[in-house]
């Protein structure tokens, strides 16, 4: 369990929002430096669905549809 989900079991989620999107920013560093690494994008795209879920358990709808579009995304144009 990261520490964002954590913070999203205790109610804390602002918390959680915070340490998502310090990961998701760090995740997008790191893949911009190693392109070839072939797991960045789904673990830019698992960013991207637990901040929907949050969004969405927070009631932030348009928030969450753009998260989960944009893990879709990720999802869809890398080879698995």
């Amino acid at each position: 369990m990261t520490m964002g989900e954590t913070a999203v079991l205790f109610y804390h989620n602002e918390d959680a929002e915070k340490r998502f999107s310090d990961g998701l920013a760090e995740v997008v560093t790191a893949r911009a430096a190693m392109p070839d690494a072939a797991e960045m994008p789904w673990i830019e795209a698992a960013f991207h669905d637990r901040l929907g879920m949050l969004y969405l358990a927070r009631d932030k709808r348009d928030k969450a549809r753009a998260e989960f579009d944009q893990a879709l995304q990720l999802a869809e144009a890398t080879p698995s």
